[in-house]
């Protein structure tokens, strides 16, 4: 049954995003996915910051989230190294969220994701992940740090430079902020007005973390809408995260 499901995943992923995102393309993705861990070695370079423009913050958040008692940033750039079942194949990724509270419940919820990977794209948007296919996508060493960028349309839309420093610790880590909870996306995505609560579960195996704090500078393409949610050509502490282990994504019921 799950070969069945994966091949009519993949005719239908063929067909593109817009064509099928509604109930039955989620339970054709979840019953695939819920097969294997999805997601088993990524690396990724990402930071939290506090927004410099909190009214541009709140016109980025759509109406229906609540602003959180911390309002922050969140960019990361991830290459999804081990993933599956089939058809899902390796992959990377962009993204930014913003913090935010839906019915009681702080969590993040992504304002966008591109990707370059089809399938990746096609089974994100049925859970209202705003996932869209990007010109290029990379993450690779430089020196002791590392960079990632997302670029489109000849333009860099983000692009995240990490430079290591054991000391440094994030400013809403010594404040101890909560920044856990699930994601909440819009369904359709991007417009609504159905919020998808999704969340994150482990595996059964082991999962094994390594967490290489720095410093990490944001880029942003000036044609961004967010462009001007956080200062320009500034940056905070953050980390680069190599993580192994089984992980999987799932909707509320």
């Amino acid at each position: 049954m799950a070969r069945h499901a994966a091949a009519i995943a993949l005719l239908l992923a063929s067909l593109g995003c817009g064509v099928m995102e509604g109930d039955l393309a989620g339970w054709i993705v979840q019953r695939v996915a819920s097969t294997q861990d999805n997601f088993r070695h990524s690396r990724s370079l990402g930071v939290l910051m506090e927004p410099a423009d909190l009214e541009l913050y709140r016109t980025l958040l759509p109406d229906v989230f609540e602003m959180p008692a911390h309002p922050l940033v969140s960019f990361a750039i991830v290459d999804q190294l081990e993933v599956g079942p089939w058809p899902l194949t390796p992959y990377q990724l962009g993204s930014v969220s913003l913090r935010c509270v839906h019915r009681g419940e702080e969590g993040w919820h992504p304002i966008t994701m591109p990707e370059n990977d089809w399938i990746a794209i096609w089974s994100g948007r049925t859970m209202g992940f705003p996932k869209y296919r990007a010109d290029h996508i990379a993450l690779e060493s430089r020196g002791e740090g590392w960079y990632g960028e997302v670029s489109d349309d000849g333009e860099v839309r983000l692009a995240l430079t990490f430079a290591p420093d054991r000391d440094e610790q994030p400013a809403w880590q010594a404040a101890g902020w909560d920044v856990g909870g699930p994601t909440f996306n819009l369904m359709p995505p991007g417009e609504g007005p159905e919020v998808r609560v999704i969340r994150s579960a482990s595996g059964d195996g082991p999962a094994e973390s390594d967490v290489q704090p720095g410093w990490v500078s944001v880029e942003i393409g000036p044609s961004r809408p967010w462009a001007g949610v956080v200062s320009r050509a500034t940056d905070a502490a953050g980390a680069f995260v190599e993580l192994r282990g089984g992980r999987s994504l799932a909707p509320d019921d």
